[in-house]
């Protein structure tokens, strides 16, 4: 008796290696496709490892969210951006890529600053943008134009002292964290892969709530 199935065991060999082949092809078709339409649009090309960081969880913005935060800070050729703990240096990074402005990322991790001067070069902004190994509650933010930040909210009202010393008109943004006492001067939400996120727009001098809701009540 002949085994069930073996006259057709060899094409149906060749039917499972040519749909893995057409498979591998399409999704490498796609990869390329991605990475023309990044370079196109001003979006960052990143390389970002999986890594802790030393003060806050290293979890990146979407390049969509990146989009959102550089549309609400109104960011131009003609502003210094600030990126706060810039882990993989993606958001001033796409900045510059998209708006042609200037940048400079801080972070503690020397690591992640020798990976986001080199995605820098990659994506050909290293004459726009550098990256320093720094604390961020020991920098001067005063020559910022534009600060941009994804910290955990202990950090976000920490750095608020450093804020206070910004020039007048300065713009601060920030994904997902609010300052707690202060009244934001515009905030969005939206939804990207299932998740809800907000991003809060500040100017200098902050204006603390209470006296937002001293103005509401008066005549």
């Amino acid at each position: 008796m002949k085994p069930y199935f073996e006259p057709n065991s060899v094409l149906t060999r060749r039917r499972v290696l040519s749909v893995v082949a057409v498979a591998v092809a399409i999704v490498l078709l796609a990869y390329g496709i991605t990475r023309a339409l990044q370079r196109i649009e001003g979006i960052a090309t990143i390389n970002a490892p999986q890594r802790k960081a030393a003060n806050a969880p290293y979890i990146t913005s979407p390049n969509e969210i990146i989009a959102q935060m550089i549309e609400l800070g109104q960011i131009s050729s003609q502003d210094l951006v600030f990126d706060l703990g810039c882990g993989d240096g993606r958001i001033v990074i796409q900045a510059a890529a998209s708006r042609r402005c200037r940048g400079v990322g801080f972070d503690i991790d020397p690591e992640l600053v020798k990976l986001a001067t080199a995605n820098a070069a990659e994506n050909g902004v290293s004459d726009l943008v550098r990256f320093e190994q720094r604390d961020i509650f020991t920098i001067d933010l005063s020559e910022a134009n534009v600060i941009v930040m994804y910290l955990v909210p202990w950090m976000v009202n920490k750095l608020v002292p450093q804020f206070e010393k910004c020039r007048p008109g300065t713009r601060i943004v920030s994904h997902e964290f609010a300052l707690n006492d202060f009244v934001y001067n515009d905030m969005i939400t939206l939804e990207h892969e299932l998740d809800t996120h907000t991003i809060y727009l500040y100017e200098t001098p902050l204006q603390p709530i209470r006296d937002s809701v001293k103005e509401a009540i008066q005549p």
